[in-house]
């Protein structure tokens, strides 16, 4: 008899501890659907104001009631009314205005002129020549008439072709106004990009002044 009376209280006390915590928890519960149902208002709102056209649809799900925290609990119910009789009509009108404007692309043609250090220091600092790769990228992307010229520069700066397997020759140089330098087909600026090799110092400052006088002074087409 002591045995189950004791057991008895043991289930008494697991009860109230049980059941003692479902109010608060039920509280908590209730006011999660109520932030719930804040925030899905709140949807519905910004979901009006956005641009939309005729016979667009959209859907903003509404939480009614709390489902019971515990079997010993009970579900709190709620609902979404609206009633007519509060106001005798009610309308709701949105007008959207969508600002548009009617924007073009232009194409600029354009001169370029390919400055490519061809020092000694690109054999280790480019063994993979991806400046080479790069720079005939680039050319992919131009066209006609766009002009593309190559300088290489080392002890000194020229425009490609000069001394491209032969002794450096200006005449041989290869201008913006070069034919195969003004597209549609520039594979005769590619060959140029191939005879940059890796020797020599870097003196970058005859570079710019090559591509500067070539720039300057280029003939039309």
């Amino acid at each position: 008899m002591a045995t189950m009376f004791t057991l008895i209280i043991v289930m008494m006390l697991l009860q109230s501890a049980t059941i003692g915590s479902i109010p608060s928890k039920q509280y908590e519960a209730e006011r999660l659907t109520s932030l719930e149902a804040v925030a899905a208002f709140d949807r519905l709102r910004s979901m009006a104001s956005a641009l939309a056209t005729p016979y667009d649809q959209f859907t903003v799900s509404f939480p009614l009631g709390t489902p019971a925290v515990s079997p010993f609990a009970s579900p709190s119910i709620g609902t979404l009314r609206f009633d007519p009789s509060e106001v005798t009509h009610s309308n709701a009108s949105y007008k959207f205005v969508p600002r548009l404007y009617d924007a073009r692309v232009t194409k600029v043609d354009q001169d370029v002129i390919l400055a490519i250090d061809s020092s000694g220091s690109m054999a280790w600092n480019d063994p993979s020549r991806l400046r080479i790769s790069g720079a005939k990228d680039y050319v992919t992307h131009l066209t006609f008439p766009d002009r593309v010229a190559v300088v290489d520069f080392d002890d000194v700066a020229r425009l490609t072709k000069t001394g491209c397997g032969t002794a450096p020759d200006p005449n041989t140089a290869h201008h913006l106004y070069s034919p195969g330098h003004a597209g549609p087909n520039y594979s005769e600026v590619w060959s140029d990009l191939d005879c940059i090799d890796a020797a020599g110092s870097t003196n970058y400052g005859d570079a710019l002044r090559i591509a500067n006088d070539e720039l300057s002074g280029s003939v039309p087409v």
